[in-house]
């Protein structure tokens, strides 16, 4: 499953409903947590300009992702990892780091500057 792009069920909180709630979406599925969970990172289109990070978040062109069936210039948030039980994943959409290896390639470049950042600045 490691480097495929999937939809998969996720929590959100809902602003209008003021409650958490549930939507599918895309996610790029980058490791193993344990036997039934994976390490996914979200895939956004980040709606407002001033949210996108332009140290973390790959972006996405629809022409040049066409596997993705993109509908709007999206992210990928190397930033946001969360866990996902393999029972949330609902669809494949494509194996990513087959079909795009040098977008894999620089995604992960973004995980693991994340992640160093974060520890840095944890100390």
């Amino acid at each position: 499953m490691t480097g495929k792009a999937c939809i998969s069920v996720t929590k959100y909180y809902d602003r209008n409903a003021r409650r958490m709630g549930l939507k599918q979406r895309p996610v790029l599925i980058i490791g193993h947590s344990d036997r039934t969970d994976y390490v996914a990172l979200p895939i956004s289109r980040v709606t407002l300009q001033r949210h996108v990070d332009p140290e973390y978040d790959y972006p996405l062109e629809i022409a040049d992702y066409p596997s993705m069936n993109l509908t709007a210039k999206s992210y990928v948030r190397a930033h946001k990892q969360f866990i996902v039980n393999a029972a949330e994943i609902t669809k494949t959409i494509c194996d990513f780091r087959f079909e795009y290896p040098a977008a894999y390639a620089d995604i992960l470049a973004l995980v693991k500057r994340f992640q160093e950042d974060l520890q840095n600045n944890a100390l």
